[in-house]
């Protein structure tokens, strides 16, 4: 719905209630009464004539906006008229055309030159819509707002939705459901998992809503998972309002949480890690020094041998080309191997890139008897995406990734960042 509609339009020779050109008061009588007809409410009226055989100018004024009508008899019964309703409390879209339609009718012109415009978004949908580009974006309107708080490092909002369940979401982007977050968290956490051959000791940055957490913990090799997340509002919301995401994973003993920056967690610990998994925002703001050659060395710096695997999402590479070669040769740059993924997320409207890197372990040759065989012995269950066939599937190149894989791209660095992300991304909001 949008929230102004306008109707502009020329009625040149009319044909009928000619009389009603030179008449201001009869004019407006009748402008009224097509006014009522058509369903919307009068709360000023105004008008001018000219005199001597001259138009007349006349205005009513609408609860809902205004029309305006003036006529040139003495060019051959032209007038043009304006139409204006605002749909801010209900749809009254079809109250205008059938004002237009009646106006019409009453003076038969011969001739109509008529533009509708149907002006501004709807704002209330707007503020649910996540945009890839000025043209093109989606939204996902909820049925209830379940929490809502901006007093945090960051606005945290939880809705109730159709189709999505409960949904989480941090400074207006949306970042998972309960229905489908395993098209995300699954793809993001288990083919590097599984490729690994015991991983024990796993780290995850971000990830506060628990959901990467509860994919780790569904592995028995699994001795400690150590989860650092910069804003506890986001677990403890998580923890109150999204079960179905975390499963209950922030009550394992093996999981430990750390409250504070992820990137000064990995450049201070001591410790070393089979898998790490990134659970980062996108590459915009001070978040783009996380996408950097620079913080990728660091991260390979807490891995604790040469089979450990960091996965990590990066960007939707249809929509964002050029960012995602960037991040593909920044990290082909530091790891010895790195396997790239694809898999569409409804909640994003997108198909997300995926990738999985290591000194040796090649996530992308794993085999399908392999994956099922680890599956099985480490008791994994629950898995709505995940299995030896979609892994094939997930780590397979399509030729246009392939095509920009080896795509000539500038290395991130803190000196040559991702501008182009900036530029590109969510530019209808501003």
């Amino acid at each position: 719905m949008r929230q102004v509609i306008h109707v502009i339009a020329e009625y040149i020779r009319c044909r009928n209630s000619r009389h009603l050109f030179t008449d201001q008061k009869a004019l407006l009588e009748v402008l009224k009464l097509k006014v009522k007809l058509a369903g919307l409410e009068i709360v000023a009226e105004a008008g001018y004539g000219f005199g001597d055989g001259g138009g007349v100018t006349a205005s009513v004024v609408l609860a809902e906006s205004h029309l305006n009508i003036h006529t040139w008899p003495e060019r051959d019964f032209y007038l043009n008229l304006d139409i204006s309703v605002c749909n801010y409390e209900q749809d009254n879209t079809n109250k205008a055309l059938v004002l237009a339609q009646s106006l019409k009718d009453l003076f038969e012109p011969l001739d109509v030159n008529e533009k509708i415009i149907k002006g501004y978004r709807d704002f209330e949908d707007d503020k649910y819509t996540e945009y890839f580009s000025k043209d093109y974006g989606f939204f996902i309107k909820p049925e209830a707002i379940l929490y809502k708080s901006e007093d945090s490092l960051q606005e945290v909002e939880v809705y109730h939705t159709k189709d999505f369940g409960r949904l989480l979401r941090i400074d207006k982007f949306y970042q998972t459901s309960e229905e489908d977050e395993h098209f995300y968290h699954e793809p993001l956490v288990q083919p590097a998992m599984t490729a690994h051959e015991r991983p024990e000791q796993v780290l995850i940055i971000g990830a506060g809503d628990g959901g990467v957490l509860a994919n780790v913990l569904k592995h028995n090799t699994v001795k400690r998972a150590v989860m650092v997340e910069i804003d506890d509002r986001v677990i403890e919301v998580s923890k109150r309002f999204l079960p179905a995401v975390h499963q209950g994973a922030f009550k394992d003993p093996r999981t430990e949480l750390i409250i504070g920056d992820g990137f000064k967690y990995l450049a201070q610990t001591k410790e070393r890690f089979d898998v790490i998994i990134l659970d980062l925002t996108d590459p915009i703001g001070p978040a783009r020094s996380l996408y950097t050659k620079e913080f990728y060395e660091t991260v390979k710096g807490a891995m604790k041998g040469p089979e450990s695997i960091l996965s990590l999402h990066t960007v939707y590479p249809f929509f964002h080309p050029a960012v995602f070669g960037r991040i593909g040769v920044t990290l082909a740059s530091v790891f010895g191997q790195v396997a790239h993924g694809l898999q569409f997320v409804p909640l994003y409207g997108a198909e997300m890139g995926f990738a999985f890197c290591s000194a040796q372990t090649q996530v992308d040759h794993q085999s399908v008897d392999l994956i099922e065989q680890r599956l099985k012995d480490r008791g994994v269950t629950g898995l709505k995406l995940y299995n030896g066939r979609t892994h094939q599937g997930l780590t397979a190149q399509p030729p246009f990734v392939a095509n920009l894989l080896a795509g000539d791209f500038q290395v991130i660095t803190k000196e040559s960042g991702i501008d182009e992300f900036d530029q590109t991304y969510n530019v209808a909001r501003n």
